[in-house]
């Protein structure tokens, strides 16, 4: 599993160099529920005009009564933009989609960890609010992850902010 991790951050990094003088970029953070925090890297017009490629890593933790429960999650999404030609446009829905990989624990109470990895697909829908180089969102995500134990589909809602290049 440290492979595939490692091989997916060696080449979002050599897409990302290679068409960084070629398209704008951005990088935003956001919190929602149940997935808390994540952290994203974007490329504009990669894939064709008004679709972005949108790399994610993110991650979660609780603690109950001596026990918790985290996980965390590394993919990418294409997003479409909506209305994407009008460059003077301040409020831009977008939606989209894409794979990841997802890992879950949970231990405490004196026992071991268990952990589990799991395929991750994820269909988006959000809002983004343009003001100069910011944008604030609003994004809803439906995401199924599909391991060898069975399937899990949860929803998350999260907000956050843009910063573009």
């Amino acid at each position: 599993m440290r492979r595939i991790v490692l091989v997916t951050l060696v080449l979002a990094a050599l897409v990302g160099s290679a068409v960084h003088a070629q398209s704008g970029t951005y990088t935003g953070v956001s919190i929602g529920f149940p997935l808390l925090v994540n952290a994203h890297y974007g490329l504009e017009d990669l894939l064709a005009p008004g679709v972005d490629l949108r790399l994610n890593l993110g991650g979660a933790a609780l603690g109950v009564g001596g026990y918790w429960v985290y996980g965390g999650v590394l993919g990418a999404d294409a997003l479409y933009r909506f209305g994407h030609e009008d460059e003077a446009r301040t409020v831009v829905p977008y939606a989209g989609g894409g794979l990841g990989v997802v890992f879950l624990g949970a231990g405490g109470g004196g026992g071991g960890a268990d952990v589990g990895f799991a395929l991750n697909g994820a269909g988006a829908l959000g809002v983004e609010y343009l003001l100069e180089d910011v944008g604030l969102f609003a994004e809803g995500r439906v995401n199924l992850s599909v391991s060898g134990g069975g399937t899990l589909t949860w929803l998350n809602v999260g907000f956050g902010v843009n910063f573009r290049r």
